[in-house]
C-alpha cells in the first residue's frame, strides 16, 4: 500500500466550539470516569473542560432525560443507563470482547504483564478490556478510555492495517504528542506502519508515558483489522520477543473465534 503525503494547506479559521451533543458527551464521559468522586458542578465542569454555567445547563437536560441523577450536590449516571447497558450487552464490540476472553486470560497468565484489548475509533484507540495484577500497575489506562492511536502499539497496528484513505487522513494532520518520545514525523510513522504490516506486531517505546512499553498485534476478520491485543510492561522491563510471540498467538486465536462466529 502506497500513501502519498500532502503538505498541509492553511485553512480559514473556523468556529471549533463544541456542539450541544459534544458538550453532553463530555459531561457524561466525565461522570463515568470520575465515578463516586464527581462532586459538584465545578468539579464536573473542570473534568469536561467546559464553563460551569454550560455544565449546569447540560446536567439539567440530562437529568430530565434520565441519564443523570442528583443527590444534594453530587451527580451520578442515572437509571437511563440501565437501558443503554442492556443494548450494549448485544453490541458488536461486546460480542468481540466475549470471544476474546479466553485468549486474553491465557495471555495474561503466560506473560504476567498488563494485557489490553482495544478497537480503533476515529483517531483514537478505545480500550474494551484490561487485565492487570491485583495490586495494579502504573499503566495509565482504563476500560472505556481513549488514547491517541498513533501513540500506542494497539493503535499503530490497527492503523497499519486500515484502508489507505484512513492512513492518509491521519498522517496528513499534525501527529499527536502524548510524550516526548511520541513520533511526530509523518514519514517516520509511515515507514513504521509499513514495518508493522511486514512483522505482524507494533511497538510503543514510551510513546504514551515515560517508562511504559507495549507490543500489540491485530485481530482480523475478512482481511481487515477489527481489534488489537497487547502486552504492556512498566519501568526497565521493556517488552521482549517472547511477549511479541505471545501477543501474535493470542491475536491469531481471537481471529479464529471471530471468523468462526461469522
Amino acid at each position: 500500500m502506497t500513501i502519498q503525503l500532502d503538505v498541509p494547506v492553511a485553512r480559514p479559521a473556523e468556529d471549533d466550539s463544541p456542539s450541544s451533543i459534544a458538550k453532553a458527551v463530555r459531561v457524561l464521559r466525565s461522570l463515568a470516569l470520575a465515578g463516586d468522586s464527581a462532586d459538584g458542578v465545578t468539579h464536573i465542569a473542570a473534568l469536561a473542560n467546559l464553563p460551569k454555567s454550560t455544565t449546569h445547563r447540560v446536567l439539567a437536560v440530562l437529568i430530565e432525560e434520565g441519564l443523570v441523577s442528583r443527590s444534594d450536590q453530587r451527580y451520578q449516571l442515572g437509571p437511563g443507563w440501565f437501558e443503554l447497558q442492556s443494548a450494549l450487552s448485544s453490541s458488536e464490540w461486546q460480542r468481540i470482547v466475549r470471544q476474546a476472553k479466553k485468549p486474553l486470560d491465557s495471555l495474561f497468565e503466560t506473560t504476567e504483564a498488563t494485557v489490553h484489548f482495544a478497537v480503533l475509533d476515529g483517531a483514537d484507540v478505545l480500550y474494551l478490556e484490561k487485565l492487570t495484577a491485583r495490586h495494579g500497575t502504573m499503566v495509565p489506562t482504563r476500560v472505556g478510555e481513549r488514547k491517541p492511536a498513533l501513540c500506542t502499539a494497539l493503535g499503530k497496528t490497527l492503523v497499519a492495517h486500515a484502508d489507505g484513505a484512513i492512513v492518509h487522513s491521519m498522517l496528513s494532520k499534525p501527529l499527536p504528542m502524548a510524550s516526548r518520545r511520541s513520533i511526530t514525523s509523518p514519514r517516520i510513522m509511515l515507514n513504521q506502519l509499513s514495518e508493522i504490516r511486514r512483522s505482524g506486531v507494533a511497538h510503543d517505546f514510551e510513546e504514551v508515558q515515560p517508562g511504559v512499553f507495549c507490543v500489540a498485534a491485530p485481530v482480523m476478520r475478512s482481511g481487515k483489522a477489527i481489534a488489537a491485543v497487547s502486552v504492556t510492561r512498566v519501568g526497565s522491563n521493556a517488552t521482549t520477543p517472547a511477549d511479541a510471540a505471545a501477543v501474535r498467538r493470542a491475536a491469531t486465536e481471537i481471529t479464529r473465534w471471530v471468523e468462526a462466529d461469522g
